[in-house]
C-alpha cells in the first residue's frame, strides 16, 4: 500500500512540504523515487522537520514546483566547517584596474609578516596607496619582511621563475637597503 499523504499521517514536522506535496499530488514514494533517496529519509522530513542535504532540497523543490528555502527554512542555517585561510580564494579581479582602490592599501597596511610586490610597472600602486613609501617604512620598523622585483627593462614581463630572472632586480628590506640583481 503506498503512503499516501492524509492529514492523520502526522501532526508535527514539516507542514510545507506535505502541504506542496499534497498540491503537486507528489506521494512519499514518489518523492524517494524522483530524488534516488530512501523512503524513511523523505518520512524523516515530513515527520520530524529534518533538513535534508542541499541538493536534495533543491531537486525536491524544483520537481514539487515550490522554493527551497520556503519549505525547509533553516537550509541556509546548516552548520559548515569554517575555511582556512590560505585555502580561501575571497575575490578574484581580470585586471588590476578593477580592483577597489581602497583595497590596495588596506592589504598592504594588513600585513602582518611579509609584502611581496613583483609587476613590471608599480605607478599604479602608487595612485592606489598615495602614502605608499612612508606606508611601507612603517612596516618595515615594525617588522615586516617587504620585498619588491622589477624587471630591469619595463617591456619585459616578471617571470615567476626560480631564483627569478637575471634581468631582474630585487629589493630586500629590512635586510638589505640596496637595490640590484640577484
Amino acid at each position: 500500500m503506498p503512503a499516501t499523504l492524509t492529514s492523520s499521517h502526522c501532526t508535527t514536522g514539516n507542514e510545507r512540504l506535505r502541504g506542496a506535496m499534497v498540491a503537486a499530488n507528489v506521494t512519499i514514494e514518489g518523492l524517494a523515487d524522483h530524488l534516488g533517496v530512501d523512503l524513511k529519509s523523505v518520512d524523516r522530513w515530513l515527520s520530524t522537520g529534518r533538513t535534508p542535504h542541499a541538493r536534495n532540497a533543491e531537486a525536491a523543490a524544483k520537481f514539487l514546483g515550490a522554493d527551497a528555502y520556503h519549505l525547509w527554512p533553516k537550509l541556509g542555517e546548516r552548520q559548515r566547517s569554517a575555511p582556512t585561510a590560505q585555502d580561501e580564494v575571497v575575490a578574484c579581479y581580470p585586471m588590476r584596474s578593477t580592483v577597489p582602490y581602497g583595497l590596495w592599501r588596506s592589504t598592504l597596511a594588513g600585513a602582518t609578516s611579509v609584502i611581496d610586490l613583483a609587476a613590471a610597472n608599480l605607478l599604479f600602486l602608487a595612485d592606489a596607496v598615495w602614502d605608499l613609501p612612508v606606508l611601507l617604512a612603517d612596516k618595515v620598523a615594525t617588522g615586516v619582511r617587504v620585498r619588491i622585483v622589477t624587471p630591469e627593462d619595463p617591456a619585459e614581463p616578471v617571470t615567476t621563475s626560480s631564483p627569478p630572472c637575471s634581468r631582474c632586480r630585487v629589493c630586500d628590506w629590512p635586510r638589505t637597503r640596496a637595490c640590484g640583481p640577484m
